[in-house]
């Protein structure tokens, strides 16, 4: 009687080192022990307690990344930056420039 062997889709035996070594490497590759959104809310909130009375720390705007460029957004004003301080920094521009327009003259 055929003894039967869990296999890969490639037809692999799971237990062969081959599929081990993919196993391992496709793990590795899966795994990062750092998560940017984490580390992202982290630098938020540190420039919040450095920066107690900006608009990014009273009005708390989502962030996000596009092609390693930062996004402080809330409603239709915006700040971008290379880092997420730089774009927090933007924003609180842009939110004074929305609350206090300069004059027509």
């Amino acid at each position: 009687m055929a003894q039967n062997k869990a296999q890969r889709h490639d037809n692999t035996p799971l237990d062969s080192p081959r599929a081990h070594r993919r196993r391992t490497h496709n793990s590795l590759v899966m795994f990062d022990p750092v998560d940017p959104a984490r580390t992202a809310l982290e630098q938020m909130e540190s420039y919040c307690t450095a920066h107690p009375d900006s608009p990014s720390a009273l009005r708390r705007p989502s962030l996000s990344v596009r092609s390693g460029l930062w996004i402080a957004m809330l409603g239709p004003i915006f700040g971008l930056g290379d880092s997420v301080e730089a774009a927090l920094r933007a924003f609180d521009v842009q939110y004074m420039v929305r609350l206090h327009p300069p004059s027509a003259q």
